[in-house]
C-alpha cells in the first residue's frame, strides 16, 4: 500500500482529469454530469468519487479533504459540455480557486462568509444556486446505481426543485 497522506495534486493533473471527465460527458447522451456531495445527495458513492477524482486526486467513495482539511460535503459540481458550474463553501473555494484556475469556464457559487455563519441563510442560498446551476440543462445524468430517478428523487437537493 502507498501512503498517500503527502500527495500534492497539481493543477496540471486537474485540468487533465476535467478533460477526461469532458471526453466522458461527450460519449453520453446527456447535456451534463451532475455530482452532489454529502447528505444533499444522500452520500451517493458515485459522485463522492467524482468529486475526490476531480478536486482531492483521489480516488474512493469517502469524500476527502482539500489542501488539508477543508471538507467536499457541501461541494456540487454539474459538468456541462461548455464547461462546469461549482458550488461550495467559502473555505473550499479558497482551496481550489487554484486548482481550478486552468479549467475552461468555471461558474462559481460561494456564500459569503457572513451568510456561511448563518444556518439559514446558508441552506437558501445552497438551493438557490442549484436552482440557477441546472435550469438550462435538458438532459442531466448523475453517477447513481439502480433506478436513477428513485435514487435522485430521494436526494434533498432534487426535493428543492419540485
Amino acid at each position: 500500500v502507498t501512503d498517500m497522506s503527502h500527495y500534492e495534486y497539481s493543477y496540471s493533473e486537474s485540468v487533465e482529469r476535467f478533460v477526461a471527465m469532458h471526453r466522458t460527458l461527450a460519449q453520453l447522451d446527456c447535456s451534463a454530469l451532475l455530482f452532489v456531495a454529502g447528505i444533499d445527495g444522500r452520500e451517493d458513492p458515485g459522485s463522492a468519487k467524482a468529486l475526490n477524482y476531480l478536486l482531492s486526486g483521489h480516488c474512493g467513495t469517502g469524500l476527502q479533504p482539500i489542501l488539508g482539511s477543508d471538507s467536499l460535503d457541501e461541494t456540487m459540481l454539474l459538468l456541462h459540455k461548455g464547461g462546469c458550474r461549482l458550488y461550495c463553501t467559502p473555505p473550499v473555494r479558497r482551496s481550489l480557486v487554484t486548482l481550478t484556475s486552468q479549467w475552461p469556464n468555471v461558474e462559481w457559487w460561494c456564500m459569503t462568509e457572513k451568510a456561511f455563519e448563518d444556518q439559514d441563510a446558508f441552506e437558501a442560498h445552497k438551493i438557490n444556486a442549484f436552482k440557477e446551476m441546472v435550469r438550462d440543462q435538458p438532459v442531466i445524468a448523475v453517477p447513481v446505481p439502480g433506478d436513477v430517478r428513485k435514487s435522485v428523487e430521494k436526494w434533498p437537493m432534487y426535493s428543492a426543485l419540485i
